[in-house]
């Protein structure tokens, strides 16, 4: 009987080490963590409403945003480009109207490719908003 009360107290005490680990995400709520949280994990109808009415509106100011943004980015990259491939500084000085140009004629064309065609979330507008000034238009192959 002795040796029946020592193994129960030990298996006792061998599962509630367990509890004494520190709380992850998995674990749950931190009892001592005092900042609010809202666990609603259900979609609003008036938020989607609300996302819906939006993407027209941010689809008009995308399409010629997309397409002069790319044309002045096509342009700055064919000048730029045009003088560091030049073989001396005035060279490309004088060509930088004509890769301007042509890199102009290039960002309007990769602008009206650009997509996406459709904005579907406030969230993507704003990451496409970003996007052709990040990405610069090749305007030779670097072969």
């Amino acid at each position: 009987m002795r040796r029946l009360l020592v193994a129960a107290v030990c298996a006792f005490a061998a599962s509630g080490c367990v509890a004494f680990r520190a709380p992850g995400p998995v674990d749950g709520l931190d009892p001592m963590d005092a900042t609010p949280r809202v666990y609603d994990f259900s979609t609003s109808p008036f938020r989607s409403a609300g996302e819906a009415i939006l993407t027209v509106p941010e689809t008009v100011v995308w399409w010629p945003y997309k397409i002069v943004s790319s044309t002045i980015r096509g342009g700055y990259d064919g000048v730029a480009g045009g003088m560091g491939r030049a073989p001396m500084p005035i060279v490309g000085v004088i060509a930088s109207p004509i890769t301007g140009a042509a890199g102009m004629v290039n960002g309007t064309f990769k602008g009206v490719g650009r997509g996406p065609a459709y904005i579907k979330s406030t969230g993507e507008f704003g990451r496409s908003l970003g996007e052709p000034w990040r990405e610069p238009i090749p305007l030779w192959d670097d072969r």
